[in-house]
């Protein structure tokens, strides 16, 4: 015979409502026990249809009552869930340990509620984060005798979460290679200045040139690193201009053999004759970095990545079908690998920002969404093909330049060279001591009166000296970021002391400057650190002239 106590307590207080209508039943029933019909009913119909689970359990882990939505959350139907008896069976060993000593602290604190986050298994095998609030019910001596729960499934807040924390990183690593770029930059200017004095002032017999025009090599290929960080920390002004494509990719390759390792194949396939493309330099680069590194991620054990560039033309029609693509003759850059490929949902879902099918801790699924995004900032497009086992192809368009895009030669000739020495007084301005100092250099070498001051207040100060002295500077060149008055600001102040002075603003990253003033805004010529003594003179030059 089976024993009443054993019998769940809805179960016994249903079964006391049916003893208690049969006892009282008439033709006028009760009003009371209508109402706690009804109130039955109501409560059923919404636990039922809750999207939520709902649940119930006598202590220490009889579980009494399982909400339909158990199937849809964790896919397990809620009769089985009953006949595992236990509380905690949902949860994976962790977090049921977890949920096991909150529970005993709850109790041990006579606490009437706890709420925690747990992961929960599913009956194909995966888990899902879920928020579980547990009401616990005592009895008149404080003893827990039955708990009634609620687990609401947040796996997509937790994806959020996540997901904010891999783009705080990214911003926090971009803010690091930002700042770390702006103070190589300022050690490359003067590494290039002093070397191209140099190299101007030894013999062309000396055996020393050849070590400087090595040395001057170097400082070229270092500057093209601090300009792939500044373009990844986004600390770079877009600066649209004819690249050589061919001459960018192969500026990478020693980079992407390094990144895609000794058991991975790179191919270069580069077209002949192709034209500029109009572009920025170092945004062509991280996009080219990007694509290799997926690439390298889709190839597992190893296999082989191809980069070609050839020269298409894009028609009305097809242009008319990607939003800011215009029709006309482009330069393709296109990353294949060999790799395991996507389906048709995955590739449909490739760039998006933050979607990823990679494992946790490899990539923050922004890749592909950071190439779009370059691209649409510089009118071009892409597309994806991908099969799975065949492998994946992007390809890359750029618009093809105009000929008055097309930038002049880094290297003047002597006839240029002279045209860009001067006599007026020059006003260098940088708390950067080494810069200061040999942009002054290079303005002396080139028959300038230069003068340094370090920082704004001085640069005042040192400004209001020469006008005293009857010889007010003609130029001022100053940093952009700086402490105290930026760039701009100091040569606003001046610009009110003495209208007449002209202006060539320096900048090692745009942060706090350039990314929030147009090129239009600025007082002169923006010289990019590091400059060479070309670079400078010219800048210097174009803002008198």
């Amino acid at each position: 015979m089976t024993d009443p106590t054993s019998e769940p307590r809805w179960r016994r207080f249903l079964r006391d409502l049916r003893q208690l209508r049969h006892a009282i039943w008439s033709d006028a029933p009760d009003r009371s026990y209508e109402q706690l019909l009804r109130s039955e009913r109501l409560y059923r119909v919404l636990a039922e249809n809750a999207r939520d689970i709902i649940w119930m359990l006598d202590f220490p882990s009889h579980t009494t009552y399982v909400s339909p939505a158990c199937e849809r959350i964790l896919g397990v139907d809620p009769d089985v869930q009953l006949s595992r008896q236990g509380g905690f069976k949902m949860l994976s060993e962790e977090s049921a340990e977890h949920a096991q000593r909150l529970l005993e602290d709850a109790i041990a604190r006579r606490a009437p509620s706890l709420t925690f986050e747990a992961e929960h298994r599913r009956a194909d095998g995966s888990t899902v984060w879920c928020e579980v609030h547990q009401a616990i019910l005592y009895d008149d001596r404080g003893t827990p005798v039955s708990s009634v729960g609620v687990t609401r499934d947040i796996s997509e807040k937790r994806a959020l979460q996540e997901q904010l924390v891999q783009a705080q990183k990214a911003e926090a690593i971009g803010t690091l290679a930002g700042g770390v770029a702006h103070d190589f930059n300022n050690f490359l200017t003067v590494i290039i200045g002093s070397l191209e004095l140099a190299s101007e002032q030894s013999e062309k017999d000396d055996a020393i040139t050849p070590l400087l025009v090595d040395a001057l090599d170097a400082a070229e290929r270092a500057t093209a690193l601090t300009g792939q960080l500044l373009a990844f920390s986004r600390h770079q002004p877009v600066t649209i201009g004819a690249i050589d494509v061919n001459a960018v990719v192969r500026q990478d390759e020693g980079l992407l053999r390094r990144m895609l390792g000794e058991r991975n194949q790179l191919e270069l396939r580069l077209g002949r004759g192709l034209r500029p493309a109009r572009a920025d330099e170092n945004q062509i680069h991280q996009v080219i970095l990007n694509l290799a590194v997926n690439a390298r991620d889709a190839l597992g054990e190893g296999g082989s990545v191809r980069v070609e560039t050839a020269e298409v033309f894009i028609d009305r029609e097809l242009a008319e079908g990607r939003p800011g693509m215009v029709a006309g003759p482009h330069v393709m850059i296109a990353v294949s690998d060999d790799g395991h490929g996507m389906d048709e949902e995955v590739r449909s879902r490739a760039t998006e920002p933050f979607f990823s099918t990679k494992e946790k801790g490899r990539g923050t699924g922004l890749g592909l969404a950071m190439v779009r995004s370059i691209l649409e900032r510089i009118g071009g497009d892409l597309s994806l093909t991908s099969e799975p086992g065949v492998g994946t192809t992007v390809k890359v368009f750029l618009q093809a330049a105009a000929d008055h895009d097309v930038r002049t030669p880094l290297v003047p000739s002597p006839a240029v060279a002279a045209l860009l020495r001067g006599s007026e007084t020059v006003l260098v301005v940088d708390d950067e001591d080494t810069v200061r100092g040999i942009a002054c250099q290079i303005l002396r070498h080139a028959g300038y009166d230069a003068h340094g001051a370090a920082g704004s207040d001085r640069a005042l100060e040192a400004f209001q000296e020469l006008a005293d002295a009857g010889r007010p500077p003609d130029l001022v060149m100053t940093d952009l970021v700086m402490p105290g008055l930026n760039g701009v600001e100091l040569a606003e102040r001046i610009h009110r002391m003495h209208p007449a002075t002209r202006f060539v603003i320096m900048s090692g990253y745009a942060e706090n400057g350039t990314s929030q003033l147009s090129r239009d805004a600025m007082p002169g010529p923006l010289l990019s650190k590091p400059f060479h003594a070309h670079g400078l003179l010219k800048a210097v030059r174009t803002a008198l002239d």
